[in-house]
């Protein structure tokens, strides 16, 4: 018998299916303007108090981001935009109806880093807005992802990416010992790192999203919320 917590996600990846199967961890070109429309489930939330956060869409009603974007409610969600800067035809621009926050989040750095944010109209999908599928495995250490975000400190004209090789837990806790459960850490290259302005937005591996940006750790080290250590409580707040 399949598990409860899977069922919601198995009906995501059947109505949008990403062409993944066979293919290897791919490294994508990054460190600098993604290429448009590659990243249709890409959101900009904007804040009433002129703050932001990337998000990304997981079902047509449904946002996903990082718990720590309350702090800029209420907020607007912006879909199918590449240059936050120059309003296009593709923008959705959709309200939040609900905010359902982590119970056990209290800051970033002690975890529980997630977000889900209600719509109150449901997104029109196309090929600039779509949602992303969620995984139903860990992500394999040593997997190079790739993250998205708009801006280094202030928005940015275009949505920008770069890419993140997962490490093991140990090799965190080494040189970062209180880094909480159920978080992934990544590092890069150093070009291109990605910064506070990436939070709330999906580390990106093979298609499919399977953490929230959260927070960065000196210049080449990055921490996001494990979104399969959360994909029960994803499966009840979105049957709710």
């Amino acid at each position: 018998m399949q598990h409860p917590q899977r069922l919601l996600l198995t009906v995501l990846l059947l109505a949008w299916p990403m062409d993944t199967a066979g293919r290897s961890w791919s490294r994508l070109e990054g460190g600098g303007q993604a290429l448009a429309q590659s990243r249709p489930y890409m959101a900009y939330l904007q804040g009433r108090d002129g703050g932001f956060c990337g998000g990304f869409l997981v079902a047509p009603r449904w946002v996903m981001t990082a718990a720590q974007c309350l702090s800029h409610s209420p907020l607007t969600v912006i879909l199918g935009a590449r240059d936050i800067q120059r309003e296009e035809e593709s923008w959705q621009k959709l309200p939040v109806q609900k905010c359902h926050g982590h119970p056990k989040y209290r800051r970033r750095e002690q975890g529980h880093d997630i977000l889900l944010l209600e719509l109150k109209s449901k997104a029109i999908v196309n090929d600039r807005v779509r949602p992303i599928s969620l995984p139903n495995v860990r992500v394999p250490r040593g997997a190079v992802c790739s993250v998205a975000g708009w801006g280094h400190g202030a928005p940015n004209a275009a949505l920008r990416e770069a890419n993140v090789t997962i490490k093991k837990e140990r090799d965190c806790l080494a040189f970062y010992p209180g880094l909480a459960d159920h978080v992934l850490c990544a590092t890069s290259d150093g070009n291109g790192a990605p910064d506070e302005s990436y939070t709330g937005s999906p580390l990106v591996c093979n298609n499919r999203a399977y953490g929230i940006y959260s927070y960065p750790y000196r210049q080449r080290t990055s921490f996001y919320t494990d979104i399969t250590s959360y994909l029960p409580w994803i499966n009840r707040v979105m049957k709710s």
